[in-house]
């Protein structure tokens, strides 16, 4: 589970708010004026993998978006597991870096997989996001 503080600079409720739902959050309750927020579409995230079948046996794959993201597998649920935790390396090495993260996209033809991002690593990258395009947002993570 991520836990999240939000600090916000001369901006009010609504604006946050409105920041939430742009990123996949949606309001899971609401006591009094208190109101929780729960991201739920974190585990549809997904970059599109390239397997490719070795000559000399097992897969290599790689991450047409993510420069340097790659790895290999001796079979293709091996090379599957492996590129899930390239893809999670990489995206906490870019978040830690503070280097920017493509958003993803579909690629279309038998030789690409979707790699489904980690629930709590789909919510920090879009909330980078969020945090780029507001300048106003302070986010931290616990």
């Amino acid at each position: 589970m991520v836990f999240l503080y939000i600090y916000y600079y001369a901006m009010n409720s609504k604006e946050v708010i409105k920041i939430l739902k742009q990123n996949g959050f949606e309001q899971d309750r609401q006591k009094g004026s208190h109101k929780h927020f729960r991201h739920l579409d974190g585990r549809k995230m997904r970059y599109f993998a390239k397997f490719k079948k070795e000559k000399e046996g097992g897969y290599s794959v790689s991450f047409p978006l993510l420069k340097g993201c790659f790895s290999e597998g001796n079979s293709y649920d091996e090379a599957k597991a492996m590129a899930t935790e390239a893809l999670s390396l990489w995206l906490e090495s870019a978040l830690e870096y503070d280097e920017a993260i493509p958003v993803p996209k579909e690629y279309i033809g038998e030789e690409y997989v979707a790699i489904k991002v980690p629930a709590y690593l789909a919510v920090k990258v879009q909330l980078k996001t969020a945090n780029a395009t507001s300048k106003r947002l302070e986010v931290n993570f616990a």
